[in-house]
């Protein structure tokens, strides 16, 4: 009896062993081969033309804020220069920049807007002393939102950035105060403030371009706003300075802006991929070794088709990721897109906030 049961149990055993392997052969043998890339992957992958001009393109101007000179474009090309020449042929020179930040600047970050507002007002004293210093880095934030264009010109491969936060908060308590002291001709550099990072969100081909000038213009209708509630008397004034923008801003089709967005992470990610197939090849059996672990082109037509459903919603596409028979090709890849682009739907949950933020606004000035 016993010897009877522990045979049924070897044979149990046996036949799970035996369909466990044979299981994992299915699913090495279905890795054994890329898929095509699809026409919609293709297309995505194509970088697009630029049409601004160095000279108008507010993408050189961002570059070079936060460097102390007199000629932010030919800085900000250098940079750009360097880059491309260290992704094509390796390590590249650049010039010594001297680079300078504001750090003594009254804390604005965790604020609601008529906290800002009080607080410019109440510690006018030492804004108006910041302004006096730092005028020369005002300026460049002035020549930066006056650029008519924008087109992140950086190789796809690199992240060249340089933050405007700073400034964007010194430059807005500067027309605050001007306007108090009675200059309603604040109000139109505000406005330009709108224009500038309206047109950098509308011509953003890389995320982190669109995500910051999300903020930015946020943070600025959210001020807005508010100092339209606390001096009623401002409205027409401000109404008519911000009307076009607020119309341009609420005329935008968020979809559109993310998925352009998004087919640059697409963009960045193919050339990860590729980086990291070159660096295996160097040893063969790694190179054969990643190649059953992901496949190329059919983890890129997996991201591509999570980012479109991400930027324009199909709920016959809905929940790609979820476990399913799918899964057995390409695992690994499905496991590293599916991860990654989880966190993608919140960004246009802010792209719409924003745009309701400018019509809410508009609304409340009419």
């Amino acid at each position: 009896m016993l010897r009877t049961l522990i045979r049924s149990l070897f044979k149990a055993v046996a036949w799970l062993l035996g369909t466990i392997l044979l299981l994992l052969l299915v699913i090495i043998l279905i890795n054994g081969f890329d898929t095509e890339l699809t026409p919609e992957t293709q297309a995505w992958l194509v970088t697009p033309p630029n049409r601004v001009s160095d000279a108008e393109n507010g993408y050189y101007y961002l570059l070079a804020l936060d460097v102390v000179t007199d000629e932010p474009l030919k800085v900000a090309q250098q940079i750009v220069s360097a880059a491309r020449q260290q992704a094509s042929t390796g390590p590249a020179s650049l010039p010594a920049l001297k680079r300078h930040s504001i750090n003594d600047l009254p804390r604005w970050q965790g604020l609601k807007p008529a906290e800002q507002l009080a607080q410019v007002y109440r510690d006018e004293a030492r804004y108006r002393a910041l302004i006096t210093r730092e005028q020369a880095a005002l300026q460049r934030y002035y020549r930066l939102i006056a650029a008519p264009g924008y087109h992140n010109v950086a190789p796809e491969e690199s992240l060249l950035f340089s933050s405007s936060q700073r400034l964007q908060q010194l430059a807005t308590a500067e027309q605050l105060l001007r306007l108090r002291d009675g200059d309603t001709a604040s109000l139109a550099v505000l406005a330009q403030n709108l224009r500038f990072w309206t047109t950098v969100l509308e011509s953003s081909t890389v995320l982190i371009d669109a995500m910051v000038a999300n903020a930015q213009l946020r943070s600025q209708l959210q001020l807005l706003e508010q100092l339209a509630l606390q001096q009623p008397e401002l409205k027409p004034a401000l109404a008519a300075a911000t009307a076009s923008q607020l119309q341009r801003l609420a005329k935008l089709d968020m979809g559109q802006v993310l998925q352009t967005n998004l087919q640059g992470e697409l963009r960045f990610f193919a050339h990860g991929i590729a980086e990291a197939k070159m660096q295996a090849g160097q040893a063969s059996w790694a190179s054969k070794a990643a190649d059953w672990f992901i496949q190329p082109n059919a983890t890129l037509n997996d991201l591509r088709d999570i980012y479109a459903d991400v930027a324009n919603p199909d709920p016959a596409t809905a929940g790609y990721c979820d476990p399913a028979l799918r899964w057995a090709y390409n695992p690994a890849g499905k496991m590293v897109i599916c991860v990654g682009a989880s966190t993608m739907n919140h960004y246009g949950d802010k792209l719409n906030t924003t745009q309701q933020a400018a019509r809410k606004l508009a609304a409340q000035l009419e």
